[in-house]
């Protein structure tokens, strides 16, 4: 559903939202069914109570660096071509996770005075995912910027997440959703009609471009997580 909402000429698409690679399918909408489905299935009897650790993590850094290079194919290919949305797109995914996975580092030095590889493995999906609505639509500038940025929301909602009881413990809803959600809102910000052909973003002088992503970024997460939520229930 989310996918027709957003290409072949859905409604979002028909109106004017930007997403290059399936910001709104692909990140929104897995992420965002996750917490659904985590709120329904609810937490297991010794969540909270016993550590849950990574089986092994040189096979987690091995599965995030197959997914990185992957992610060239995924977003550079959504160009379907070898002309420049697809290079753009190509260059982004090389510098937006960069980003990311620099300012992941700083939070948890910040926050546990250590880095760890699987904190590095998710700060990649995280920067992976940032740049999938965005890659072909915003400067390799602004994409770096957008890792950067993008990092701090979904590291917040990890931090954040082991406070409660919802046992979501892959962390889709803040690698994908919220990364999701916000690679859609930049690109309504910082999208560049001289790198995208396509149109500019608010702070070029196209505020219509903000409320088409922001219809997006907010319609997206409700239908996923009301249907996820009414399909398990």
């Amino acid at each position: 559903v989310l996918a027709h909402w957003a290409f072949g000429g859905g409604w979002l698409q028909a109106g004017g939202t930007l997403d290059f690679a399936g910001g709104v399918p692909v990140e929104m909408g897995s992420g965002f069914s996750a917490l659904a489905a985590a709120l329904v299935v609810g937490a297991r009897k010794d969540h909270g109570r016993q550590a849950i650790l990574p089986h092994n993590s040189v096979y987690v850094l091995l599965g995030a660096g197959l997914l990185w290079f992957g992610w060239f194919g995924f977003n550079g290919g959504s160009g379907f071509s070898t002309g420049n949305p697809s290079v753009l797109a190509f260059v982004n995914t090389l510098l937006t996770p960069a980003c990311t996975l620099v300012v992941w580092f700083v939070l948890d030095l910040i926050r546990g005075r250590k880095v760890t590889a699987i904190g590095a493995a998710t700060a990649i999906i995280v920067g992976c995912v940032l740049i999938t609505p965005a890659g072909g639509y915003v400067s390799p500038g602004w994409a770096m910027l957008l890792g950067a940025l993008g990092a701090v929301p979904s590291w917040g909602v990890i931090a954040y997440r082991t406070r409660t009881r919802v046992d979501e413990t892959l962390d889709v809803l803040a690698a994908h959703g919220t990364a999701g959600f916000f690679g859609i809102l930049f690109i309504g910000l910082f999208a560049q009609q001289s790198w995208n052909g396509v149109s500019d973003g608010w702070l070029y002088g196209n505020f219509d471009q903000m409320v088409d992503q922001a219809l997006a970024a907010f319609s997206a997460p409700v239908y996923a997580f009301v249907a996820t939520f009414v399909l398990l229930k």
